[in-house]
This record gives C-alpha cells, sequence and structure tokens, in this order.
C-alpha cells in the first residue's frame, strides 16, 4: 500500500472501519450515474483501441487492498478505474495480486453518496496510493460539479482544479480532458483531446459512420440495398 505520509487519526479510522459493502446504501446505483459512468466508459475504450494503449477500463469493479492493523480487506468500488495493465476479465482488482493501484479512478455524487464521495474517499484513495480521483457532481447545486484530487511531481495530494473552460486535464489518462455537457436528460461527462477534439463514444462513433455511409450513397444514386 502506498502511503506517502503518516496518517492523521480520523484517516486511520477510516482505513480501519470503512468499505464499500453490499448492504450499504450508496451501493444502489441510481440509473442516471450508471450511465454516466458508461457513456465515459465507451468513449476512453474506443480511444484506447484507435490508440493501442494498455488501458484497463471498467466500471463498479471492486478495488481490494491490505488494511492497517486488521486482517479485513478494504474494499471500494469506484464508477469507473483505469489500470495500466492487460484488458482480461476480473471479479475483483487484488491491488496485492495485481502489484499496484488504478492510476484512476471516478466517482460520480449521488444524493446519498455526496458525503462519502466528497469528504472520506479523497482519504482513502490518497492512502490507496492512487494518482489521480476525478469526481463529477451533476446535480450539486453550490460548489464546483467537476473537480477531484491528484498527486504532484513531489507526490503530494492536492485538489485537482479545471481550468478556465471548465476542463479537467489527466495525465494519467494521457493528456485527456473532462469536461460536462448538458441536454435535456442532464449533464454528462465527456472527453475532449489537448486540440480541443470531441471523442465520441462507440454508438456514437458506430452512428456518424453510418450517416456518412448513407450520405456517400444519396452523392453515388445509390438505393440502400444496392452495392456500392
Amino acid at each position: 500500500m502506498a502511503i506517502q505520509r503518516a496518517l492523521t487519526d480520523i484517516e486511520l479510522l477510516l482505513l480501519t472501519t470503512l468499505d464499500d459493502t453490499e448492504d450499504a446504501p450508496w451501493m444502489v446505483t441510481p440509473e442516471y450515474q450508471t450511465r454516466i459512468a458508461q457513456l465515459l466508459l465507451s468513449i476512453l475504450t474506443l480511444y484506447k483501441q484507435r490508440h493501442g494503449l494498455r488501458w484497463h477500463l471498467s466500471t463498479d469493479l471492486k478495488i481490494v487492498m491490505p488494511r492497517p492493523f486488521t486482517s479485513r480487506k478494504l474494499d471500494l468500488v469506484p464508477d469507473l478505474m483505469m489500470a495500466e495493465a492487460d484488458d482480461g476479465m476480473r471479479d475483483s482488482w487484488d491491488v496485492e495480486e495485481e502489484g499496484q493501484v488504478p492510476s484512476f479512478v471516478l466517482e460520480v455524487v449521488t444524493k446519498e453518496s455526496r458525503g462519502r464521495d466528497l469528504e472520506d474517499k479523497p482519504l482513502l484513495y490518497e492512502a490507496m496510493g492512487v494518482r489521480e480521483y476525478a469526481i463529477f457532481a451533476p446535480r450539486r447545486r453550490k460548489g464546483p460539479r467537476l473537480l477531484g484530487y491528484r498527486r504532484d511531481a513531489a507526490q503530494r495530494w492536492l485538489r485537482w482544479s479545471v481550468d478556465e473552460q471548465g476542463v479537467l486535464w489527466s495525465e494519467t489518462l494521457g493528456g485527456l480532458g473532462l469536461y460536462e455537457e448538458e441536454d435535456r436528460l442532464g449533464r454528462w461527462l465527456r472527453v475532449r483531446t489537448p486540440r480541443g477534439e470531441r471523442l465520441l463514444s462507440e454508438g456514437e462513433e458506430l452512428a456518424r459512420v453510418e450517416a456518412e455511409v448513407a450520405r456517400l450513397r444519396r452523392l453515388l444514386g445509390l438505393n440502400a440495398d444496392e452495392a456500392p
């Protein structure tokens, strides 16, 4: 377990008592929260495939690690995580077996998880050794909706804020930026490149390709059932 400094009494209490258990209220995932994480997963998966990146991306995969002073392990279940590892299927991410913690984790804040995601989990992910912890609170009325914590070059755990355009730039995600977009259904977490390109999800890319094929068919005067 990568701990960069001595833990406070409060942090020790968190590490020795709290975890994400199945009977906890924050494990009942609202549909909106799930869709935000799945959209981001799809966007990053397509980007990973196109660039040949060794990223293991997953939603709701339990991270398991040893606790200090007790044999009971700590379980945390981020809404999305990324680790630089092979893409094999896993039942959980066991820090001891994998030899590393995820580099990037994301939590989508709900009414039930607000205090835990904004107050408790920054301490837990810091102690775990995570490099970047992004937080998206789409229904927050006061305070930033997109924020986080990350390590600087000196391994200090610092507040992570958006830039003037509302973009949260991620080093662990290869310089990609997270930002929010709003439509009639709500606020969503999207991704852009440093050059400003808005990345598409797998479904959006498929729709784009199909629309382009249909456009070319019209230019060629072909019916839908005719070969080009």
